[in-house]
């Protein structure tokens, strides 16, 4: 993928063409941006409402010639403009085409302040300084180009009303030129804004990843596992089984004693290695605690289980060879929805059986009659022998 472009902050290109992302780019990516922007929309609301009285004020008290207009669009104003507030918010600031709406929204006011701007009399209207509060506007909250371009489309439909309803030149030109400079800086305060959102955003992510990873193997911690284990357990079916593989590795608390702790890393961060090796994409390998490891296998029948298993228990024996470390699993598949720790605790108690059995082996709950008819994960693929089985406990 080719890069089209950086927001604030940085980011790759994610539509044809740079600019176009740096316009419409998503306005949202957490929960607490999409708050933002709900709350920015109510203020939207609250300042048209707010103008359209100022509009209607101005109307009564200067006696304009076009009085009832006026009056008229302030009220219709106020009436419609409320039903911005029923538009999906939380959907548009995740879609990279919400900031389209609200650079619809920007474009239809300045239009509505440069018609109701001629009705007065045309550029030497005050009405027209009402551009001024929408760039403000657009300058808490849009992107940097999006200020810039809506700036620009304020000078624009200035100087359009301008050549409809001239003022005097002097006017025109200081006008012109203050909407110039607000548009620089409230634009340059965007880009500022917009670069601490995305470094905030970022650090947030980061954080999010430290409390969720094992520091040693950079595999999933017991919390953040629980919390995924959970979540699948909640989708289980018959037609979609939940399996859980619980290893302890045997012969590690002789080798950390003997070649000590840095020895005693090492093999845990092989072991993590070669788990992650083995695991699909779908599956989440994490860290216990201590030399235990857990691998949850989403959409995984009993026999594909077992076939994992062996995988792994051969792999993890492979890979100590030398300092004689192997793995006991215990291995249990569920179809029910049910507890993280209920299946924690079996897929424990069937990994004691396994270890107390003998090294390196794997100890599952017995299949429900009928098989599997599934083919094992093509990664996990091996032939284990009937002796590594332990079929020990019942279905629970």
């Amino acid at each position: 993928m080719s890069e089209a472009g950086a927001g604030p902050g940085g980011g790759c290109g994610q539509s044809p063409a740079g600019w176009v992302w740096l316009l419409s780019r998503p306005l949202a990516g957490d929960e607490h941006r999409v708050r933002f922007w709900i709350r920015h929309v109510q203020l939207g609301v609250v300042l048209t409402e707010l103008a359209a009285i100022i509009v209607a004020c101005y109307a009564l008290a200067a006696h304009r010639p076009q009085q009832t207009l006026l009056l008229v669009i302030a009220i219709v104003l106020m009436a419609a403009v409320p039903a911005v507030l029923a538009l999906p918010m939380r959907r548009l600031c995740r879609d990279h085409r919400g900031a389209l709406v609200f650079y619809a929204w920007t474009v239809a006011t300045t239009a509505l302040i440069c018609a109701v701007s001629l009705i007065d009399g045309g550029a030497a209207s005050p009405l027209t300084w009402l551009l001024v509060l929408t760039l403000t506007y657009a300058g808490l909250a849009y992107p940097p180009l999006g200020v810039a371009a809506m700036g620009l489309l304020m000078i624009g439909a200035y100087l359009s009303v301008c050549a409809a309803a001239p003022a005097p030149s002097a006017h025109t030109a200081v006008t012109t030129s203050v909407l110039a400079l607000f548009t620089v800086m409230v634009a340059w305060a965007s880009r500022n804004q917009w670069d601490m959102a995305d470094q905030q955003a970022l650090l947030a992510g980061r954080l999010a990843a430290l409390a969720d990873t094992d520091p040693l193997t950079s595999c999933v911690n017991r919390r953040a596992f629980t919390t995924r284990l959970a979540a699948e357990l909640a989708c289980a079916s018959p037609t979609r089984p939940v399996s859980l593989c619980l290893l302890d590795l045997d012969g590690f608390k002789a080798v950390n004693d003997s070649a000590g702790h840095a020895a005693g890393d090492r093999i845990l961060l092989t072991t993590a290695r070669v788990l992650r090796t083995a695991a699909r994409e779908t599956d989440t390998v994490a860290r216990l605690g201590g030399d235990e490891f857990a691998v949850l296998l989403p959409d995984t029948c009993p026999g594909c289980a077992a076939a994992a298993g062996q995988r792994l228990a051969d792999q993890i024996t492979a890979a100590g060879t030398e300092c004689g470390v192997t793995a006991s699993i215990g291995i249990v598949t569920t179809s029910r929805a049910g507890s993280a720790d209920a299946l924690l605790a079996a897929a424990d108690q069937l990994m004691y059986v396994a270890k107390h059995t003998g090294r390196g082996r794997i100890s599952q709950q017995q299949p429900t009659p009928g098989g599997c008819d599934r083919h094992p994960p093509a990664s996990m693929v091996s032939t284990p022998g009937p002796e590594a089985l332990e079929l020990t406990l019942g279905q629970r």
